[in-house]
């Protein structure tokens, strides 16, 4: 019984290690966990229509979102109204309120702004030119970032959240430029237990140990 005990608490273990075990990924100065990226975007202000509003290159308008490539882009192609506004989903890694900037969102071109939302307050982002440049329809263009804090929302230290909300038609001067949004990843961020394949595991130990103790009864 005790041999079967100690195999039971080394498999999951092992299992535990080989789960949180993260490789990462370098974007533009910044380095992320390979989940530590959006996931899923939803529109939840324009509907079935947003597809009229935003342009996307390089793939659909999910793909270029969630994906960690600075190639692949979207951007609004016109003002809307009352604004095209785009939620932005962590699924599987949620962000969390840690020290220093929890999220960057990177764009492409001119230094533009961003209007994110979390739960019903809005707060304005400058991006800056991160020193990287990629290059797009044959020339480089520079690769700037967005660096937002969680604590601007007064949120407490360790919050953890699943979503924001960023305005794509928000227009910055002299030039009246669209962010043309490529990257969101989170800096600061937490998993989501893999609570099926726990219980999964956890459920064959109690059958293998009442096989066990059913055999030596």
């Amino acid at each position: 019984m005790k041999k079967l005990m100690i195999l039971i608490s080394a498999t999951i273990l092992v299992v535990s290690l080989v789960a949180s075990a993260n490789s990462a990924t370098f974007v533009a100065g910044l380095w992320f966990d390979d989940n530590a990226f959006a996931d899923k975007i939803f529109y939840p202000y324009v509907g079935s229509d947003h597809t009229n509003y935003v342009t996307s290159v390089g793939g659909s308008q999910s793909e270029v979102v969630t994906d960690a490539d600075l190639s692949t882009y979207l951007y609004c192609n016109t003002v809307g109204s009352p604004g095209v506004f785009m939620q932005i989903d962590f699924l599987d890694n949620k962000l969390i309120n840690g020290p220093g900037p929890d999220l960057a969102l990177f764009e492409l071109g001119t230094n533009d702004r961003f209007d994110v939302m979390i739960g019903t307050t809005y707060k304005t982002f400058n991006t800056t030119y991160t020193g990287y440049r990629v290059g797009i329809d044959h020339r480089n263009v520079n690769v700037n970032a967005a660096l937002i804090d969680l604590s601007e929302w007064n949120l407490f230290s360790g919050a953890v959240i699943g979503s924001v909300t960023v305005r794509l038609d928000l227009r910055t001067p002299p030039y009246n430029t669209v962010p043309t949004l490529a990257v969101v990843g989170a800096l600061n961020s937490t998993p989501v237990p893999i609570v099926p394949s726990s219980i999964l595991l956890l459920s064959g130990a109690g059958g293998l140990i009442a096989v066990h103790r059913k055999r030596n009864t």
